[in-house]
C-alpha cells in the first residue's frame, strides 16, 4: 500500500501570517505617519496660538505705553507682522454694548474663527497723583506749592498769590435811628480788599482739600468782629466766608460764596475732610458736605464730639471724644447715617522694630484718620516711641473666619538706607490709591510718597492737601479679560 501524505495547515497558516504581518505593519506605518502629521500639526497651530498671544499682548503693551496705539490700529490699520512664513495681524475694535472696552484680535493669515486669539483692556481716566504744601511759615501768609508725582518732569510749582478779595455785603446804618433793624444792599458782592484802606486780611485758611480735577480748595473764615467800617457813609461791609479755587489748567483763583448753610467756626484752624471733590467741613457739632447740591448736613454722632475725620465720596470717617470710631453713609453711599467701627487695638513697636500686642489696653488716641478715593481707610497713632500706622481690613461679611480688623504697621519702612531701617515718627499721612504721602518731622522735614522721597519744597512745608487728578493725555488703558 502506498502511504498517504498529508500536509495539513502549514502553509495556509503560513501565507496567512505572512498577509497578517504585511497589513499589519501597513497599518503601523500608516498611523505612524498620521500621528507625526498630527504632532506637527497641533506643534503648529499651538505655535500659532501662542505666537497670536504673543502679538496680542505685545499690541496692549503698546497701548499701556501710549494710548494713542489703540487709535491708530484699528480693524481697518491692523498691525502686521510676519513669523516663520506667516502674516499675523493685531487690531483692537470697542465693544458693541460697551465702547470703554475694546477687545484686541489677533489672526493668522487672514483666519478669524481657527486661530483667533484676543484680550480686552479697559479705557478709563489716566489719573495722577498730587501734593500742595505751604511754605509760607505759621507767622507768614500762604507760598502755597504743588507737585504732581506723575508728571514727565516733576517738580514743585509755585501757586499765585492769595487773591485779597472776599464776598461782602454792605450793611445800611441809620443814625437817627440807632436801634432799627439792619438794612442790607442786594446781594453780596466779590470786593477786592487790597484797594480799601487798611491792612489785607487774607492771611489763614480755616481749611484746605482737593477738588475733582486735582484743584486746591480752600476757605477763608472771617474773624467774627471782621467788618470795615466806611467813614465817608453811614455803612459797614460785613465779611463772608469764601471759598478759594485754584484752577490749575488757567493758573489762577477762582471765589466762591460759601453756602447760607454753613456756619462758620468763628476760629482757624477748622477740620475738613475729602477726596478728590469730596469736600466735608466741621460745622458746629456735626459735619457739612459742601460737593453735594444742596449742601448735605451730617448731624452729630452719638458717642461724643469729633475729633479727627475723614471722607470720600461714599463714607465719612470720624474718631470720637469717647475713643470710639463711628461711620457715615452719605447720600451717594446709600445712606443709613452713623454706625459704630471696631476701634484698633493700641498695637505698637519697639526702637528694633519689634511688634507688640496691645490688646486688652486703652484704645489709642489717632490724630489723623485719612481714606483714599478708592476706600483705603488707614489712621495714625502718634506715640512718645515709635508710631503706629494703622490699615483698616474690613473683612468678609458673615465669614467668622475674616472679621474686620486694624492691622499695624510700621510708619515707614526705608528699604534702600540699611542704617535707618524704619522711621520712628511722622507728622502727617494721606492715604492714596496704592501708597501712601507721609510726611517726616525735621529739620528738615521730609515727604515721602510710599517709600521714594519728594524734593524738598522748603524749610518747614506741611502737606496741607493731597488727591487725584486727570493727566494730560486724559485717557488711560488696563487689561482685562483673559484669551
Amino acid at each position: 500500500m502506498v502511504p498517504v501524505r498529508r500536509y495539513g495547515m502549514a502553509l495556509p497558516t503560513a501565507l496567512f501570517m505572512a498577509l497578517f504581518i504585511y497589513f499589519l505593519s501597513t497599518v503601523l506605518t500608516w498611523q505612524a505617519q498620521m500621528n507625526q502629521r498630527f504632532t506637527r500639526g497641533e506643534a503648529e497651530r499651538s505655535h500659532e496660538l501662542y505666537a497670536t498671544r504673543g502679538q496680542v499682548n505685545l499690541f496692549i503693551a503698546q497701548v499701556l505705553e501710549d494710548s494713542s496705539y489703540a487709535d491708530a490700529h484699528g480693524p481697518g490699520s491692523p498691525v502686521e507682522e510676519e513669523l516663520d512664513g506667516k502674516t499675523y495681524r493685531t487690531w483692537c475694535q470697542p465693544d458693541g454694548s460697551n465702547p470703554d472696552v475694546l477687545h484686541v484680535i489677533c489672526t493668522v493669515d487672514g483666519k478669524l474663527m481657527s486661530y483667533q486669539s484676543s484680550r480686552t483692556i479697559v479705557r478709563t481716566v489716566a489719573m495722577g497723583m498730587i501734593v500742595y504744601t505751604d511754605v509760607g511759615g505759621a507767622a507768614g501768609p500762604p507760598a502755597l506749592k504743588w507737585y504732581g508725582l506723575n508728571e514727565a518732569s516733576p517738580s514743585w510749582q509755585d501757586l499765585p498769590p492769595i487773591p485779597q478779595q472776599v464776598f461782602q455785603q454792605k450793611e445800611i446804618l441809620d443814625g437817627a435811628v440807632p436801634f432799627a433793624p439792619p438794612q442790607f444792599e442786594p446781594g453780596p458782592v466779590l470786593v477786592d480788599l487790597s484797594k480799601l484802606d487798611g491792612p489785607a486780611e487774607i492771611a489763614n485758611f480755616a481749611a484746605y482739600g482737593i477738588g475733582p480735577d486735582g484743584d486746591l480748595l480752600a476757605i477763608y473764615e472771617p474773624p467774627p468782629t471782621s467788618r470795615r467800617t466806611d467813614p465817608a457813609s453811614p455803612t459797614s461791609l460785613v465779611n463772608y466766608p469764601t471759598m478759594f479755587r485754584f484752577d490749575r489748567s488757567a493758573g489762577s483763583w477762582v471765589l466762591t460764596r460759601m453756602p447760607d448753610s454753613y456756619v462758620p467756626t468763628g476760629a482757624v484752624g477748622a477740620r475738613i475732610g475729602g477726596t478728590n471733590g469730596t469736600m466735608v467741613v466741621q460745622d458746629g457739632d456735626g459735619l457739612l458736605r459742601l460737593d453735594t447740591d444742596p449742601s448735605e448736613r451730617v448731624p452729630p454722632p452719638p458717642g461724643g464730639a469729633i475729633q479727627s475725620f475723614t471722607a470720600n465720596s461714599d463714607k465719612i470717617y470720624a474718631q470720637l471724644s469717647d475713643g470710639s470710631i463711628a461711620r457715615y453713609a452719605t447720600s451717594s453711599g446709600g445712606g443709613g447715617g452713623w454706625s459704630t467701627m471696631l476701634a484698633p487695638q493700641p498695637d505698637a513697636f519697639t526702637p528694633s522694630g519689634e511688634f507688640l500686642s496691645g490688646e486688652g489696653q486703652s484704645t489709642p488716641t489717632l490724630s489723623q484718620l485719612t481714606v483714599s478715593s478708592n476706600g483705603t481707610l488707614m489712621a495714625l497713632w502718634q506715640r512718645d516711641g515709635v508710631d503706629t500706622v494703622f490699615r483698616y481690613h474690613p473683612g468678609t461679611p458673615d465669614d467668622p473666619e475674616d472679621p474686620p480688623q486694624w492691622d499695624a504697621r510700621l510708619p515707614l519702612t526705608m528699604a534702600d538706607n540699611p542704617d535707618v531701617p524704619f522711621v520712628e515718627d511722622l507728622d502727617s499721612i494721606s492715604s492714596m490709591p496704592g501708597r501712601v504721602i507721609a510726611q517726616v518731622p525735621g529739620p528738615p522735614e521730609e515727604i515721602y510718597a510710599g517709600r521714594s522721597r519728594l524734593p524738598s519744597p522748603g524749610a518747614n512745608a506741611p502737606v496741607i492737601a493731597t488727591g487725584m487728578y486727570p493727566l494730560p493725555d486724559g485717557r488711560a488703558y488696563y487689561a482685562g479679560d483673559s484669551y
